[in-house]
């Protein structure tokens, strides 16, 4: 696994459901979702906290992003079931874990996901291109050539 491909893009911020539309070519059921609590700005419509946790099941996640909401700024990482949450700050430590996508919303419309299934991370390019999202990028990273930007910094 020394290659792990990203795809990164920039979405308009008035979309209310954004989770779900970047990630409906996801069978998002099958993973357990871990929400970074420190970096979780996302409103359900009429209130702050769509993630009113910071683990979910594949179901509840999929119910929840099936709600309107308006995204900020989001860390998600996914895990197949019984795998343990790791705590993950580098694209090294990433590259190291059992989590198997990680996305990143920054300023309301900066995302970049990183995943370690090709087949996923090309349906996640397909996906954001056919909603015409905009500077879709798909890349293979390395460890030597990335690191991870885990604050909400202007790429």
């Amino acid at each position: 696994m020394n290659n792990v491909r990203g795809v990164s893009f920039h979405v308009e911020q008035q979309n209310d459901d954004i989770l779900r539309q970047v990630l409906g070519g996801v069978n998002v059921a099958a993973y357990n979702w871990f929400v970074d609590p420190s970096q979780n700005e996302v409103w359900s419509k009429g209130s702050f906290g769509l993630f009113l946790s910071d683990f979910y099941n594949g179901r509840a996640f999929k119910e929840t992003i099936y709600q309107d909401h308006y995204v900020f700024m989001l860390k998600l990482q996914a895990y197949y079931p019984n795998a343990e949450y790791e705590r993950i700050d580098t694209y090294d430590e990433f590259l190291n874990s059992k989590c198997r996508i990680l996305l990143l919303i920054c300023d309301a419309h900066y995302i970049d996901i990183y995943c370690k299934d090709i087949e996923i991370s090309r349906a996640l390019f397909a996906r954001a291109n056919s909603l015409q999202y905009k500077d879709v990028v798909t890349s293979y990273r390395t460890l030597s050539t990335l690191r991870m930007k885990m604050t909400a910094e202007l790429p």
